[in-house]
């Protein structure tokens, strides 16, 4: 009799045991879904800055572009041309400083792509733990109720006796 009362004890304490790990599992998949929307709104912001920048770059090309042209026709122009590679200049540098920072935020966002991914798998295989932890405590369950039923029937052949 002592024996099933242990048993017993043991088994719910199984129980409460998985029921912590799976509130557990539960609350870091929570926090690992808010990290990915985090850093799902990160890679939006990229994106939108990558975008920004190459509008920018395109700009800076066709001006790049004018500017140079002008330059061209105003080539007898000493002073005029002067002033214009000046300017060329100008925009070759703006250019480059465009384009690095086009490739520094692609950086980002690539790093980015590859935390989120991590984040993903990590997001998955705790959620297969969750699982593994719902079906562990559904199993414990039944054998805590199939354990008690029989408890109580022995408890009931021994009063009956």
């Amino acid at each position: 009799m002592e024996r099933f009362r242990e048993k017993i004890q043991s088994l719910r304490e199984e129980c409460d045991n998985a029921i912590a790990r799976a509130e557990t599992a539960e609350a870091e998949v929570k926090q690992l879904n808010e990290s990915h929307m985090e850093r799902d709104q990160e890679i939006i912001s990229f994106q939108n800055r990558v975008t920004l920048l190459e509008e920018q770059l395109e700009t800076t090309e066709q001006r790049l572009e004018e500017a140079k042209a002008a330059a061209l026709e105003d080539e007898h122009n000493r002073s005029s041309h002067d002033e214009l590679v000046r300017k060329v200049q100008q925009l070759e540098e703006d250019l480059e400083k465009r384009e690095q920072e086009l490739k520094d935020t692609r950086d980002q966002l690539r790093t980015v792509d590859v935390k989120a991914e991590h984040l993903e798998r990590t997001i998955t295989k705790m959620e297969a733990e969750r699982d593994e932890m719902d079906n562990r405590y559904e199993e414990l369950n039944q054998k805590y109720l199939a354990n008690k039923a029989e408890f109580d029937a022995a408890l009931k052949a021994l009063d009956d006796m």
